[in-house]
């Protein structure tokens, strides 16, 4: 019996690297000023010392500043 993943391929853990190059912001500490703020959302913990964010959520939220932009 072959067992289907429900999680949609695209779907992918991104490290901080890729979400700074990704987003634009121009470091860890400014990337993470603006969770702090409540301007960005957090991280997955995916062990004791490290983290990731779900593609899908940055993707949302650079769709989001995208629009924000349109009407602004």
């Amino acid at each position: 019996m072959t067992k289907v993943c429900s999680t949609p391929a695209a779907l992918s853990l991104l490290r901080i690297d890729t979400v700074l190059a990704r987003t634009g912001f121009k470091s860890k500490s400014s990337l993470y000023a603006a969770m702090s703020r409540g301007e960005f959302p957090k991280p997955l913990k995916l062990t004791s010392r490290s983290v990731a964010w779900p593609s899908s959520v940055i993707d949302k939220f650079i769709d989001e500043r995208i629009a924000a932009a349109k009407e602004a």
